[in-house]
């Protein structure tokens, strides 16, 4: 059996006891009706128990009816409650300013029960749909802040474990091994790689997807960037027997601003592309300057292979759609999650630019985006996953880090690199440790047991000089640009994150602590 929902109530304001009987009359039928005879009176049953709209005459002894309305606007409670101005008064200046107050409506006296009934109907109406619709948002801000906690959650638990495979393996790859066994490692590399790469763009496209997705504006060297590309691909482009080939345009300048990580991540998943479905040929990077727009820097990026080819059909059923791939077989042939190209549409559309796709099908493919890179002002920035691996050190190394795999694969980084290194399994137990002092440097889990890794960090920099200012290098499963900030403002130097890359590991150290 269907319940009858409540009605609403409406709070009557008015000094007039007739007008009060005569809206009691009309209104009791269909509504729960209140009364106030005075502006004080009105505020104070209003507060005891919130209407749902109110009938507030003008002209009273004491607060008027503006006064009403604009204190009662000021309260949270009553921002969206609509208020209906009751007067004598039919003045135009007189309706702005009840308008200027808050109101929604204006009848005028001597009151006409049907309009009275029409006007209120109305507006109860809108207020419950605008009560609906706001409920509605909350909801949904829930669910996104849940959707958001779920993959954190995920993103920590899948790339634990992923990071001690990869560690362990790349750990194992650098002692003696015959050739089959190079093999074998190399292929267990290989996949964990591409698993890790499955997973790395579900979550960008979900932070994208999100709105959590930032892009930065800062001076970088463009050419370096390149290069780094190119060089990081050519491992995979040779041993498939492919050239992969880069041409920097004269017109092209070295340095410029923009975001260079997200462009790099451009780059690699195209040239990635590039090289997965290319059998035989080469893969060529180019970089052009766009005539015509001056000092803004459009540049036009080209990522052109020898590969399948794309049906035109496909193209125009949206390549570079969610979740899209060219046919099952292909998919099945190459693998993949489908995200790859949607990522890199977004990517280059949050940073001001366009893609589109040339291809024929068996002859090849030419991937192009552009996009505006003003000069460079100031000093250029450069990503530390392309610096050299320093030579600072030995270091003395306190690991603050509660997973068993990830110690022994930090402290195997690090003990073959020269450094020193004392690990302790929680933040309380790190705190203690630097207080004590003997370390260059720590390298902080972010989630640990009784004390996680950003308070610790908060109470090592409320510690006395020169324990207090020690540089501190968060380790970090969490994918999400939102975690990575929180890691600077708890006081933390910088950040690698999980599967640890060595050579990110190692340049970090380097940049930190030189010639140490």
């Amino acid at each position: 059996m269907t319940e009858t929902p409540d009605p609403s109530t409406i709070l009557v304001v008015d000094d007039a006891p007739e007008s009060l009987d005569l809206l009691k009359q009309v209104l009791s039928p269909d509504y729960k009706v209140r009364v106030a005879i005075s502006g004080e009176a009105a505020l104070k049953v209003a507060r005891q128990t919130p209407p749902d709209i109110i009938l507030l005459d003008v002209m009273m002894p004491g607060i008027d009816g503006y006064e009403v309305c604009r204190r009662l606007k000021a309260e949270d409670t009553f921002k969206h409650v609509p208020v209906i101005f009751i007067t004598a008064k039919d003045e135009v200046e007189d309706e702005e300013k009840g308008f200027s107050v808050g109101a929604v409506d204006y009848i005028t006296k001597p009151i006409s029960p049907p309009l009275v009934k029409a006007r209120i109907a109305t507006h109860l109406a809108l207020h419950h749909q605008r009560r609906e619709l706001e409920e509605a948002r909350i909801r949904a801000e829930e669910g996104s802040r849940a959707k958001a906690e779920f993959l954190a959650m995920m993103s920590h638990e899948i790339r634990t474990p992923l990071g001690g495979i990869l560690g362990m393996v790349r750990l194992l790859m650098e002692t003696p091994l015959d050739r089959q066994q190079s093999e074998f490692l190399q292929t267990v590399h290989y996949s964990g790689e591409a698993l890790l790469t499955i997973v790395n763009d579900l979550l960008d496209f979900s932070k994208i997807d999100a709105g959590k997705f930032t892009i930065e504006s800062i001076p970088f060297d463009l050419h370096q960037t390149l290069e780094s590309v190119v060089s990081l691909m050519g491992s995979r482009a040779h041993e498939k027997g492919l050239k992969l080939n880069l041409t920097i345009g004269a017109g092209v300048p070295i340095c410029v601003t923009g975001d260079p990580l997200r462009l790099r991540q451009v780059l690699l998943n195209l040239v990635g592309n590039g090289v997965k479905f290319t059998q035989e040929g080469s893969v060529s990077v180019s970089v052009a300057a766009v005539p015509g727009h001056g000092d803004a820097n459009r540049l036009r990026f080209t990522i052109s292979d020898t590969g399948i080819g794309i049906e035109a059909g496909a193209v125009a059923a949206g390549l570079f759609h969610d979740f899209n791939q060219l046919n099952r077989t292909i998919s099945r042939r190459f693998g993949g999650t489908g995200l790859g190209l949607a990522i890199c549409k977004r990517l280059v559309a949050l940073m001001g630019g366009d893609i589109d796709v040339i291809s024929q099908v068996g002859v090849g493919s030419s991937f192009w985006f552009e996009m505006a890179l003003p000069p460079a002002t100031g000093a250029v920035h450069s990503p530390i996953g392309d610096l050299p691996a320093p030579t600072s050190g030995p270091l003395r190394i306190l690991l603050a880090e509660d997973n068993l795999v990830n110690q022994k694969v930090a402290n195997a980084i690090l003990s073959r690199r020269g450094h020193a290194v004392t690990t302790v399994s929680d933040g309380a137990a790190a705190v203690a440790a630097v207080t004590e002092g003997g370390f260059d440097v720590v390298l902080m889990d972010v989630h640990m047991p009784v004390l996680d890794g950003l308070e610790a960090t908060r109470r090592i920099r409320r510690l006395a000089v020169p324990q207090s200012g020690i540089p501190i290098v968060a380790l970090t499963a969490n994918a999400f640009e939102e975690d990575h900030q929180r890691c600077l403002e708890a006081g933390m130097n910088d950040f690698v994150s999980k599967p640890i890359n060595p050579l990110l590991l190692v340049a970090v150290l380097g940049r930190l602590i030189p010639a140490a």
